[in-house]
């Protein structure tokens, strides 16, 4: 059935073709294949914000240990020897009720990070000692920490680098033995 509308005279302000209302159903078909288009498009985005955001938690706290980790080492809290890809166990927290009492003030309760002991069993540390050739007085101590191969397919690892000075007349044959019973270098 064809409709055919006459068209007005100038002089007349009224078409007698009546106006089309509402939308049809190719105009309802296309804004929804539109909106799914982008739904798709936003959820995999949505996606990968995710796991950037899971990679830079992963390297923010492999980066924590690590920093953690050689500040123990230079405390004298962990064995200055080379160590490769041993699990990073927590230490025990006997040394810091003495802490405690030391002050008047209770400032030291908290400042024992438990969230880093409970988790970082899925971590793994290696330490190398190396001496500088340019300078005679240092040895060269790197920390690195990465995730266990069981967690992600590219685990996430941090490496840290610190030159230590020592005292070469101390007469000790190996790094371990460079630290005095109060924790820090002779």
């Amino acid at each position: 059935m064809i409709r055919i509308c006459s068209v007005p005279a100038r002089s007349q302000s009224v078409s007698t073709c009546p106006r089309r209302r509402g939308i049809s159903l190719m105009e309802v078909i296309l804004a929804t294949a539109l909106l799914m288009g982008s739904v798709v498009v936003l959820s995999r985005l949505i996606g990968m914000g995710r796991t950037q955001a899971n990679k830079a938690e992963f390297q923010s706290e492999a980066q924590r240990l690590c920093e953690h980790t050689i500040h123990e080492i230079m405390l004298g809290l962990r064995p200055m020897e080379s160590i490769e890809e041993a699990p990073l166990t927590p230490l025990p927290a006997a040394g810091f009720g003495q802490l405690e009492d030391l002050v008047d003030d209770d400032v030291f309760t908290g400042t024992v990070d438990d969230s880093a002991s409970a988790g970082s069993s899925r971590w793994l540390y290696s330490v190398r000692i190396a001496s500088v050739q340019e300078s005679p007085g240092l040895i060269g101590l790197t920390v690195e920490v990465s995730q266990t191969e069981s967690m992600l397919r590219r685990p996430v690892q941090f490496r840290l680098s610190r030159w230590v000075r020592f005292d070469e007349m101390s007469g000790s044959d190996s790094a371990g033995e460079l630290f005095s019973d109060a924790g820090g270098f002779r």
